[in-house]
């Protein structure tokens, strides 16, 4: 089904030239209805290897598409179409939307800062990564050029628009994150007020998968299980199912999950494993009634985790 003249027909125009953006809907649903998520996953962590290489990068995981099984695409891209449409206008941030490509976050090393949460936390953490990476611009163009031998990957220097159209080469979008800020990640467990100081815990919340071992630790399984501990602390004793639904009404992707079974079931997974995992710890127990509940160690380290998260808001974050 072509979409609905008057929603795309209109033109947006990028850096070196001008596109229809019904002609962008289709190719960019044609690569998703392609895929094979299983190769797509094996290629990601290729490419991830490469970007891991670099002197700079610590951890990498993998966020986003596809870490969150198959979906109706075409009806998730018609929603987000609207969405923009109606509330934003035609812009480059629709195009961002649109476009597939492949997210990493990863952890680097900076002493540079910023070293406090507040709404301006996102633009600085991506400055110093920038000003972090100036000394590595050459190991950064080798990385990139031996990753577009090897997989259509779009030449980050040129137009990812006009790359994607022409030959259906992807861009890679880094999520970087300094060392001392992830460090001390699994204790902002406090929503929705930690999110808006730092949006990459919504992909605590929803995928952030290891890829590589070695580049990669057990922080986002020790978020998920401070989470479920702070959840539990809320009120009474809880079924499994009623944890899941509060953790769920915090989902930033929400809708999302709620609308895709597959993806429930993905994103679900992750939690029970955090759940099993704090169980096994001690730090919560099941009751004859079935209902979860924290047990003494488990309320200790959510009080120490309360106690560094109000501590990282006082004084802010400490260099490692």
């Amino acid at each position: 089904m072509k979409i609905q003249e008057n929603l795309l027909c209109p033109r947006y125009r990028s850096v070196s030239g001008s596109f229809c953006l019904g002609r962008v809907f289709q190719k960019s649903l044609k690569y998703y209805q392609k895929i094979n998520l299983g190769i797509l996953k094996k290629e990601i962590i290729e490419v991830a290897k490469g970007i891991a290489s670099h002197p700079l990068v610590l951890e990498i995981y993998g966020v986003g598409f596809p870490f969150y099984g198959q979906l109706d695409v075409e009806q998730r891209m018609r929603a987000t179409s609207k969405k923009y449409i109606e509330k934003v206008g035609l812009h480059e941030a629709m195009i961002q939307r649109l476009l597939p490509d492949i997210d990493f976050l990863i952890v680097f090393s900076t002493e540079k800062g910023p070293y406090s949460l507040s709404d301006q936390t996102m633009q600085r953490m991506k400055e110093s990564f920038v000003s972090a990476s100036v000394s590595f611009n050459r190991q950064w163009g080798e990385i990139f050029s031996s990753l577009q031998k090897e997989f259509n990957i779009a030449d980050r220097s040129l137009d990812p628009l006009e790359q994607f159209m022409e030959k259906g080469a992807l861009h890679i979008d880094l999520a970087p994150i300094p060392s001392h800020i992830w460090q001390d990640i699994e204790v902002l467990v406090c929503l929705p007020q930690d999110i808006q100081s730092l949006p990459y815990i919504r992909d605590l919340m929803f995928t952030c998968e290891p890829l590589l071992r070695g580049k990669a630790s057990e922080k986002p399984l020790n978020y998920r299980m401070n989470f479920i501990l702070n959840v539990l602390s809320k009120g009474s004793y809880m079924t499994g199912k009623r944890l899941w639904q509060e953790i769920l009404f915090l989902q930033q992707y929400k809708s999302l999950i709620l609308n895709n079974p597959e993806t429930e079931a993905v994103v679900f997974s992750r939690w029970q494993t955090a759940l099993l995992e704090a169980k096994n710890q001690g730090l919560i127990f099941e009751s004859e009634a079935d209902c979860w509940q924290l047990s003494g160690l488990g309320q200790r380290r959510l009080s120490e985790v309360l106690s560094r998260r109000e501590e990282i808001y006082d004084k802010g974050f400490t260099i490692i």
